[in-house]
Order: structure tokens, then sequence, then C-alpha cells
């Protein structure tokens, strides 16, 4: 004769607390950062709010964005290996990069849809230099630099007082209040 043993019964005082403890464990999680979230937006968003030129809908001045993460920094992309994502197009120096593109777009973009980081944290939408850019934890940020200023050495400088992580946190509340 097999006897059964009683289901252990979790109270609901219990099962509040386990809960409760749960949703704060998650609420501790970093979000996705809004420079990782150009993916997500919708191509009508993407198309108002991403620095590209109006009539081609070409992004980075025709630069490869894939170019920017490996040896050598960024080139000039090629008219025959354009990509149009979403509504954005770009191009790319060589078919390696155009697949690695094509595979994982969302690596790739630029953040802040290629709008100056620096300015980004002022909640304002400043044109970039494509050859001024940093890549931090694999996203790619381009900045100003020109007449007014190098933003690339303001961040750098300000980075090694209050850390990427600060000052990426600031540009993406700026970029929240475009797309957001």
């Amino acid at each position: 004769m097999q006897t059964t043993q009683p289901t252990p019964m979790i109270s609901r005082r219990r099962a509040l607390r386990v809960l409760a403890a749960t949703a704060a464990s998650l609420a501790l999680l970093p979000a996705l950062p809004a420079s990782a979230q150009a993916g997500r937006l919708s191509e009508s968003v993407r198309l108002k709010h991403f620095n590209i030129n109006k009539r081609s809908k070409l992004a980075l001045d025709g630069y490869d964005p894939v170019s920017y993460h490996r040896s050598g920094g960024p080139k000039k992309g090629s008219k025959s290996r354009a990509v149009r994502y979403r509504g954005v197009i770009y191009r790319f120096a060589n078919d390696a990069n155009k697949e690695a593109f094509k595979k994982s777009p969302a690596k790739y973009e630029p953040a802040y849809g290629g709008w100056c980081a620096w300015a980004m944290r002022e909640g304002s939408k400043t044109d970039v230099d494509p050859k001024s850019y940093l890549v931090i934890d694999d996203q790619l940020y381009v900045f100003y630099k020109g007449v007014w200023g190098n933003t690339r050495s303001d961040w750098i400088k300000l980075a090694k007082k209050n850390g990427n992580p600060a000052l990426i946190k600031q540009a993406d509340r700026g970029w929240d209040k475009f797309v957001g």
C-alpha cells in the first residue's frame, strides 16, 4: 500500500511576499538603454527622428556602421552594398560587413539615431562628424566635431570623472524625450 504525501500549501501571505520580492528583484535589473532600442522604434518614428538625409534616407553620411566596430575605424560604404533597415539606408564597405549588419542590425546602428551623444545628454539633436566616434560596450556613439568644439573629447574627459554609464544614462533620457 502506497501512501501519498500531502502537497505543501503555501499561505497567501507567503505567496505575496515571494511575489513582492521577485518584483523588487526585477526592478533592480537594468532596463535596456534607450541607446540600444533603435530597432524597436516604428519606421515612421525612425524616419522622423534619426539623423539621416531626409531625401535619400541615408545614415552616417554613407559610412559603414559595422566598420566602426572593426580595426581601422569607419570606412565609406558603397551604393552597391546598401541595406534598407526599417526605413533607414546604410551602406557597407564590403559584403562581410553587410551580412553582419543584416544578422544583427541593432548591434551596429548608432545610438540616438546617429545624433551627437554629447548633445543628447542635454536633450538636443546636433549633427555629427561621422569620423568622431566611440564604441562603448559594443554600442556606437557619434559626436559633433567642428567650429564649436570637439564633443568626443568632452565626453572622454567627463567619463573619466563620472563614468560612461552615467553619461549614457543622461543621453538616454534626452533621446527618450524625442522617441519615448
